[in-house]
């Protein structure tokens, strides 16, 4: 895979795009997503999710079929890659009613363990994995 960047987006850790090349192949580029500053109510462990703008989210990356099934079991089964490498498993939901799109499941898990607070930067990619299952890469920056 190479490490080439478009404009504005930066550089992944190595520990992520190893990991990304082992689970999507060599020849697997992340799409950059873009980026969210962490609010207050996206660590709250009773709330236990991320909220993101839905129309900057996946614009033309999820399918037809990963669509129809958000809208028939209201969420999606994602594997997201950390900074360090690791592989969380999250549901992806959105919410219509509010056009957001939602990260839960071990997301308090990944706050806790990264030590996530309001005001981090969280970057955000998506590739595909060698079962074309949608899939996130997540880092978080100090700012």
């Amino acid at each position: 895979m190479a490490a080439i960047n478009n404009p504005g987006e930066p550089a992944m850790p190595g520990p992520m795009r190893q990991e990304i090349e082992r689970m999507a192949g060599m020849g697997e580029n992340p799409t950059w997503v873009g980026s969210k500053w962490v609010k207050w109510s996206d660590v709250m462990p009773n709330l236990s999710r991320l909220l993101f703008s839905g129309k900057a989210l996946l614009e033309g990356q999820l399918s037809a079929g990963e669509k129809e099934r958000m809208g028939v079991k209201g969420k999606l089964g994602v594997k997201m890659v950390d900074g360090e490498g690791g592989v969380w498993e999250l549901d992806f939901m959105h919410w219509t009613s509010v056009d957001k799109y939602v990260f839960s499941n071990q997301w308090i898990q990944f706050v806790e363990e990264f030590g996530v607070v309001e005001g981090r930067l969280l970057q955000i990619w998506c590739f595909r994995d060698t079962d074309s299952q949608l899939c996130f890469a997540f880092n978080v920056v100090e700012a």
